[in-house]
């Protein structure tokens, strides 16, 4: 039963692909330095966006928000002039104001960014839940290894039965 359910994992670990072998089990990598809210936003919009790290940086230097800067990021993936877009702002235009002298809906881009970032957070999701399974995978073949290498317990001596009490007189 112990070697069908580790040819049971190693078959899974195979189909991983996973560089781990059944005898030895790599630990795992140390954690890379804790992300800030601030970085992974960054991060996103820059990927989700045509805005470059320096833009995103000078935007929030001036008190632009996420919201802001995803406004922005969208109207430039809609083909507008960063440079133009943030004059627009200065001279006090709404954002709505500024997409509708483009010819353009606030909403709607504002949805394309955000499916983006939607189908970024499935993906990482997914990729966080195959290397969770991995490592039970690897935790399992771990531990029906290790049972493997105990020596099985003798059996259990049969306890001797209880010699049955004599019958009492006069009953």
């Amino acid at each position: 039963m112990r070697l069908y359910l580790s040819l049971i994992a190693l078959g899974i670990l195979m189909l991983f692909q996973a560089p781990l072998a059944i005898s030895e089990v790599e630990p795992a990598p140390e954690q890379p330095e804790a992300t800030t809210p601030e970085s992974t936003m960054r991060t996103r919009v820059i990927e989700l966006s045509k805005l470059s790290a320096e833009q995103v940086d000078g935007l929030r230097a001036n008190n632009y928000g996420w919201g802001e800067i995803l406004h922005v990021g969208a109207l430039v993936n809609a083909g507008q002039s960063y440079d133009a877009i943030l004059a627009d702002r200065a001279s006090g235009m709404g954002w709505g104001q500024i997409a509708k002298k483009y010819d353009l809906k606030l909403g709607e881009l504002r949805r394309n960014v955000h499916a983006g970032i939607d189908e970024a957070k499935k993906t990482a999701r997914a990729d966080k839940n195959a290397k969770r399974e991995l490592a039970q995978l690897a935790r399992e073949v771990k531990q029906i290894e290790k049972q493997d290498a105990k020596p099985e317990k003798p059996n259990r001596p049969e306890r001797p039965s209880k010699p049955e009490k004599p019958a009492k007189p006069g009953r």
